[in-house]
């Protein structure tokens, strides 16, 4: 009889690990406390890693230990057909359809749970359209991916993209905005570029031939934001609002009947907005006042009969601190943190039962709201926590039960959306220029790691 081997062991994976130490450069003086926060992620992004955290002097000499505890880290959402969030470590999570390669995965396999995009990092704004995903990054660069028939991606062609690219020419945007098939930034000069989609007169170029590289929209300076949906609007520093494009339904605010207009227009009677939202046939503005006013189709929280082709008070909201449009509802938040919308109701995306309102309407379940946000047929909230709720049309991205319609807010828990981190205070540092890092020893499948230096210099009092 053969004899017998070793005994077998079941294989267990293992996960590379990353560890983060901020901030990366401290000044204080002796006895001062000094806080170290150090994040352990894992290559996979399927769990996070357990354990403690060891900070140690560059000789070698052990500072402290601190136990890991995994938290919540949404810093922005941008909902819709896939839904994406801005991590607090800048790094960014999509979840849901993927036909045109919209969650930058390298695939085009829809997606039910939040995933990483691996290829994205230090990004400070995204932004989703209809089958298309934008990032800025914190240098002022834009990377787009997903459809591009249109040439909404900025990349010279119409190919469709299933990881992020860079949109060439652009390297100094401030802001970014994602229309239904349409791109625009705001740089830091105060102009603005679009392309794409151009057939309805959204890049507002004079034209209606789309655009698969960035245009500069000519006579238009001055821009604070800028909001973009099958239209598109500008804020301009002084206050005043400029709208192009589609404008069956009046969305662009200037009383003129006309389909659409090529060329920016100046919306009459705004004089101190300090927002702009829009959506599918409808804008609103926050005023500075805190009050709000809408126009354009008959979701837009009006007269519930007709539209309306110039700005009108919406009347219940006052005390607004920010404002969200799309599709054909919208939603507003107060300065007591409740969220209110109306509009089309068909998906849930207002909250509530099945029937659309022309007057905002509280969604209840809801507390420490810090910011909401709408994309499409969903709804999302950002919480004081750090975690993130969402209700309406969930795509394939729901996460209870089998219906995709949530009438209410649920939250969306995933290993993606948050991480594992470590804070110590200190106080014994003496004087002088000390380099500090964060020492991972791994546990159960995550590997050892450790994060680079962090330079703290302590000075006498």
């Amino acid at each position: 009889m053969a004899a017998l081997g070793p005994k077998a062991v079941l294989a267990q994976s293992v996960n590379e690990t990353t560890t983060l130490i901020v901030p990366t450069k401290i000044r204080a003086h002796v006895g001062a406390e000094i806080t170290l926060l150090a994040t352990v992620k894992s290559g996979s992004g399927a769990s996070n890693p357990t354990g403690s955290i060891t900070f140690k002097h560059a000789n070698g000499t052990i500072i402290g230990t601190a136990p890991l505890s995994v938290t919540s880290d949404a810093a922005m959402v941008a909902p819709g057909a896939q839904t994406c969030v801005l991590k607090l470590d800048r790094t960014v999570a999509c979840w849901g359809t993927n036909e045109y390669g919209e969650l930058g995965l390298g695939h085009t396999t829809n997606q039910r749970e939040p995933q990483i995009v691996s290829a994205l990092s230090d990004v400070a704004q995204i932004a989703v359209g209809l089958g298309h995903t934008c990032a800025l990054k914190m240098g002022g660069s834009v990377f787009c991916w997903g459809w591009n028939i249109y040439g909404q991606l900025g990349l010279g062609h119409t190919a469709k993209q299933s990881s992020p690219q860079r949109v060439p020419g652009i390297d100094n945007a401030k802001s970014v905005a994602v229309g239904e098939n349409h791109t625009c930034v705001v740089k830091t000069d105060f102009s603005v570029a679009c392309w794409g989609y151009n057939i309805k007169g959204t890049l507002g170029l004079g034209d209606t031939v789309n655009r698969s590289t960035p245009q500069t929209v000519p006579g238009l300076t001055n821009v604070a934001d800028i909001s973009a949906s099958d239209h598109t609007c500008a804020r301009l520093k002084d206050g005043t609002v400029r709208c192009w494009g589609w404008n069956s339904w009046g969305q662009l605010g200037i009383d003129k009947a006309s389909e659409q207009e090529n060329y920016q227009q100046t919306v009459p009677g705004l004089t101190n907005v300090v927002a702009i939202a829009t959506g599918t046939n409808h804008t609103c503005s926050l005023n500075a006042d805190a009050t709000v006013h809408c126009w354009g189709s008959i979701e837009a929280g009006l007269d519930p009969q007709r539209g309306h082709r110039t700005p009108q008070p919406v009347p219940a909201l006052t005390h607004v601190r920010s404002l969200v449009a799309a599709n054909d509802h919208a939603c507003a938040l107060n300065a007591i943190g409740k969220v209110l919308c109306w509009g089309y109701n068909g998906y849930g995306s207002i909250g509530g039962t099945e029937h659309s309102r022309s007057a905002p309407t509280e969604v209840t379940g809801l507390a420490d709201v810090v910011a909401v946000s709408t994309g499409g047929l969903q709804t999302c909230v950002l919480k004081a926590d750090a975690t993130i709720a969402c209700w309406g049309r969930i795509e394939v991205g729901e996460r209870v039960g089998e219906d995709t319609v949530r009438r209410f807010p649920v939250q969306v828990a995933s290993p993606a959306l948050m991480s594992a981190r470590a804070t110590l205070a200190i106080q014994s540092l003496p004087v002088g220029s000390h380099e500090i890092y964060a020492h991972y020893p791994g546990a159960d499948s995550f590997l050892a790691s450790d994060s680079i230096a962090v330079k703290v210099d302590v000075t006498a009092k």
